[in-house]
């Protein structure tokens, strides 16, 4: 049952309060002798009870510190949160302001639950927030699209604002899914399909020449048919610079070598490259790092190599402070997009079952902090990208 059905039927005794401009918490109290499965739908919209201070859009719940929403297809519910009979379970979701200027909600603060069409009657501020509530990404980047939408603030005021909640690069990615939705509006589709969000967004480049001709033809066919970093790929020739396209977008080049060794192993070379509006015109040298390839003429394995190149490359992972049960772990994300999921794998445990991190929802330039059933150090393996 929806935790609006279920509070307005008095199953349920909802209590929401605030907890800063990033979160609030609420507390669920089941009234009934029997269990319940609340189901926390996408697009709720945290009601200031007084009107004094900010109204809060909420994210999805479980997630980690910094993430907003979870990717999840149109037609999912919701969360859904097992209530024990007569319990109480008090639970954190994720927040962003939508009253700037308003002052920030604290724990004395009482909020009613509502949707976000109810609450606001905005038809495209409830299309972005429920497709920011659908898809992995940083709150962040739910921040800079409720204030540029509620509060009219432009994207660049957005940029010059120098808040900690949003960084650039979430408000090059909120201005894109805006757009998109302004689009689908216009075609009577509500919201933006999500495989918008990843089309556009992905170049590559493969390069080789004589021996490696034929294994770089294979590269882009395989690259082709798989896409890369979860992105779909549009492919670019070797003799060619892709024209930067007005949002956020990245370019990778995959190098055969001219030569190669008989006696080592065979490696690419991979650049990336991105676009990101804001922070000035153009293609923009994110780095390089290298892929190692075990079996060379297998296409499949050699685009599976570059994406664990990507992944050690622009991603890292560090181990915090163990507990008794999981170890804690910083990941940091250098790439201009959202990492909806990371699989990591233990390094002194060779062939060890992956972990594999989802929801994750780590932003742009952003880390965050999460609980691992693991002990060792673990290292980068695949990230998964939402477009976000």
């Amino acid at each position: 049952m929806s935790i609006l059905n279920a509070t307005r039927q008095g199953l349920v005794e909802t209590l929401v309060t605030g907890d800063g401009e990033t979160r609030v918490r609420v507390a669920l109290t089941n009234k009934t002798p029997r269990r319940l499965a609340i189901v926390l739908p996408p697009g709720l919209v945290a009601v200031a009870a007084t009107g004094q201070q900010q109204n809060m859009g909420l994210g999805g719940f479980g997630l980690p510190e910094g993430a907003f929403g979870r990717d999840r297809p149109d037609d999912d519910p919701g969360d859904v949160i097992d209530l024990p009979a007569g319990r109480t379970l008090k639970i954190a979701l994720p927040g962003v302001c939508l009253d700037y200027g308003k002052p920030t909600p604290t724990p004395s603060h009482r909020f009613v639950l509502e949707t976000i069409e109810s609450a606001s009657g905005d038809v495209r501020l409830a299309a972005v927030m429920g497709r920011l509530a659908r898809t992995s990404c940083a709150r962040g980047v739910a921040q800079a699209a409720a204030w540029h939408l509620r509060n009219h603030l432009s994207w660049s005021q957005l940029v010059k604002l120098g808040r900690k909640e949003i960084n650039p690069h979430e408000v090059a990615l909120a201005a894109r899914l805006v757009e998109l939705t302004d689009l689908a509006l216009s075609r009577e589709q509500r919201p933006a399909n999500p495989d918008e969000l990843k089309r556009e967004r992905l170049m590559v480049t493969v390069q080789g020449y004589g021996t490696h001709t034929s294994s770089a033809e294979a590269l882009s066919q395989a690259i082709t048919h798989g896409g890369l970093l979860g992105l779909p790929a549009t492919l670019i020739a070797a003799s060619e610079r892709p024209l930067a396209p007005h949002h956020t977008a990245l370019w990778i080049k995959a190098a055969w070598p001219d030569t190669h060794p008989h006696d080592q192993p065979l490696t690419l070379k991979v650049e990336v490259f991105a676009v990101q509006p804001g922070l000035g015109t153009g293609w923009r040298s994110l780095g390089s790092t290298t892929a190692s390839l075990t079996t060379p003429g297998d296409a499949e394995a050699a685009r599976t190599a570059v994406e664990t190149a990507l992944a050690r490359g622009f991603v890292s992972i560090k181990k915090m402070a163990q507990q008794r049960d999981h170890t804690r772990y910083r990941i940091e994300n250098r790439l201009p997009f959202s990492i909806a999921e990371l699989t990591v794998a233990e390094e002194s445990i060779p062939g060890a079952f992956p972990h594999v991190l989802e929801p994750l929802g780590v932003g742009p330039k952003r880390f965050t902090v999460v609980p691992i059933a693991a002990e060792a150090n673990l290292t980068p393996e695949r990230i998964r990208l939402s477009g976000l």
